[in-house]
């Protein structure tokens, strides 16, 4: 019997499969989701990626992690700076560092590191801004590469190697500059380093992905879910 992972993002309308889940992750304020699906399929086991200062300076972010029944949160930007936020006891917090976070994502990628920093650099429009964004990167910012949503997928690849992993609501189409819950942030230029990376994900990852989101399998040649889904 084929096992699954489910990996839950937040664009709006997003199917979400009926099917035999020993696990979920979600993205940021897809817990909200994340915990719905758990809930409706009864499902005990739930991760939430999320980006340190997304969780810090997003209170509609924020509060959907908070309020989710979650046995682990994995903050992929560094430690949380404000001591406020507390999680409950069973709650296992994994932290990755600003470097820590882009060595792990080398692996997935064809040309590993390169992929990665070229990437990066189409956060920005014209080459100048590129260039002063490079250096941003290298000497401060660190280099964020995938999406909170991508990373969460990469990170759900790894864990669980012998699982197909089922993606839902995450990908650079049609609805990048809006999710369900936040119509004031826009998310469009880090999807344009999604985009490519998408594109360089290793055959051997991409051939365990399925996407419910028709548009993003013919885009990546992903394998598409036909089987029950639900809103």
């Amino acid at each position: 019997m084929e096992k699954y992972i489910v990996v839950i993002g937040s664009k709006p309308n997003l199917k979400l499969p009926v099917a035999n889940v020993d696990w979920v992750f979600s993205a940021n304020g897809a817990a909200e989701k994340g915990q719905y699906f758990c809930d409706k399929l009864k499902i005990l086991n739930h991760t939430c990626v999320v980006g340190t200062r997304e969780f810090e300076k997003n209170e509609e972010v924020s509060k959907r992690v908070l309020k989710a029944n979650l046995k682990e949160i994995v903050f992929r930007y560094g430690k949380l700076s404000e001591p406020k936020f507390k999680f409950d006891n069973y709650t296992k917090v994994i932290n990755f560092s600003k470097y820590k976070q882009f060595i792990f994502q080398k692996k997935f990628f064809a040309n590993s590191t390169f992929d990665l920093l070229y990437s990066e650099i189409f956060y920005k429009n014209s080459l100048f801004k590129r260039i002063l964004y490079f250096i941003h990167c290298l000497t401060r910012k660190g280099f964020l590469c995938s999406s909170t949503g991508l990373f969460s997928i990469l990170y759900a690849l790894e864990i669980f190697p012998n699982h197909k992993i089922i993606i839902s609501g995450i990908g650079p189409t049609q609805d990048t500059k809006r999710h369900y819950y936040d119509n004031f942030t826009n998310y469009e230029s880090r999807a344009q380093v999604d985009d490519i990376l998408f594109q360089k994900i290793k055959i051997e990852y991409k051939e365990r992905l399925i996407s419910t989101d028709n548009e993003l399998s013919n885009k990546y040649n992903l394998i598409e879910w036909h089987e029950e889904t639900f809103l």
